[in-house]
């Protein structure tokens, strides 16, 4: 998916995600991530790249200047980024 569209594409798919679901966005080469976790109505998002962190959001709000945040800091120079939407498992 063109970098351009993700962080609104993403933000929108977050928020209509069911609990226990993960989206996770990759580089092309697959070296760094950044994963998004709904658990409890509240998201955990997770970054493996330049740094490896876990960072817990409880609102819309936050999420949506999180998640841009960190586009911008693990995807400077990419112009695809790789999503996926998958179950997690219990």
């Amino acid at each position: 998916m063109p970098k351009k569209a993700v962080e609104k594409s993403v933000y929108s798919t977050s928020l209509k995600m069911e609990n226990n679901r993960i989206i996770t966005l990759k580089t092309r080469k697959k070296d760094r991530t950044v994963s998004i976790k709904k658990i409890d109505n509240k998201y955990e998002l997770t970054e493996d790249g330049f740094k490896k962190a876990v960072y817990r959001v409880n609102d819309e709000k936050t999420l949506k200047k999180s998640l841009k945040d960190l586009i911008e800091m693990e995807f400077p120079r990419s112009h695809e980024i790789l999503v996926t939407n998958q179950e997690v498992s219990k």
